[in-house]
């Protein structure tokens, strides 16, 4: 039942949106008395014409009516005042008869009160933008991973150095060059590799729960895009860092005789 006034028009509801194009719908139980209808031209024009002839009863209203009436752009359909255009195109027209056809609307109807929106322009920028905001990402993250290269040298110099007994014990029993810089470049690997799963679940987690919540009350629908190219760049400069950091250091010491090693001589 709808009701305008004190008209009540009886009504049958064919679809209960909750999404549709240039209007607002929610999923979630509305409190207000007022709610969004979607009707046909001729079903609006219909009610509207019985709502005014009712109304037009009193003199102040019909000439409020007839003031209204005069502010309808002329050859308007039905009668009726459009709020907004909505204008679907095929997915293979080209960008050129995209832009002429946005031109053409734009002298057709912009004016002080009217404003022409180019949905698939304001797409390619946006994704245009995601590809810099994806290139910044990467080149902080080679600049953070740059600078934990030699974070990754001076800790393991300095933890050989500090175990440097326990470097010349392994090379006593007979550990090699080859395997002493195995070693150690294993033990970077772990550690940077159990790093890397462990900072990845827990940020995609983190992420998903912001969205969900954020979705939640905008009720967009949700999409998982996951940053495969900051992705591989930063965990494949990990493992390069892994793999030189501890070999540099280790280079430092390796050629070193055993037994100055052992004794902790320069």
């Amino acid at each position: 039942m709808i009701t305008i006034g004190s008209t009540r028009t009886k009504t049958r509801v064919i679809n209960v949106a909750t999404k549709f194009p240039g209007f607002i719908f929610t999923g979630y139980k509305n409190s207000k008395v007022i709610s969004t209808v979607l009707t046909s031209h001729e079903d609006f024009q219909y009610m509207r014409n019985i709502y005014w002839t009712i109304q037009a009863e009193d003199r102040a209203k019909a000439a409020k009516i007839e003031e209204y009436n005069n502010t309808i752009p002329l050859n308007s359909t039905y009668g009726v005042p459009k709020l907004g255009l909505l204008i679907r195109l095929e997915d293979n027209v080209d960008k050129r008869t995209r832009q002429k056809l946005f031109n053409y609307i734009q002298v057709l109807v912009d004016g002080k009160f009217t404003l022409t929106i180019n949905v698939a322009d304001m797409i390619e920028v946006l994704n245009d933008l995601l590809v810099y905001i994806d290139w910044i990402f990467i080149i902080i993250s080679v600049i953070a991973i740059f600078i934990s290269f030699f974070f990754t040298v001076v800790a393991f110099t300095s933890n050989i150095k500090e175990n440097i007994l326990e470097f010349g014990v392994l090379r006593a029993t007979g550990l090699n060059k080859k395997q002493m810089n195995l070693t150690y470049t294993f033990e970077a690997l772990s550690l940077i590799i159990a790093a890397g799963i462990l900072g990845t679940s827990v940020g995609i987690v983190i992420a998903l729960l912001t969205s969900i919540q954020f979705h939640f009350y905008t009720e967009l629908p949700l999409e998982f895009i996951f940053p495969t190219t900051v992705f591989l760049v930063t965990f494949g400069a990990s493992l390069f860092t892994a793999v030189f950091g501890p070999k540099i250091a280790v280079d430092q010491v390796k050629n070193k005789q055993i037994a100055n090693i052992i004794k902790a001589l320069d």
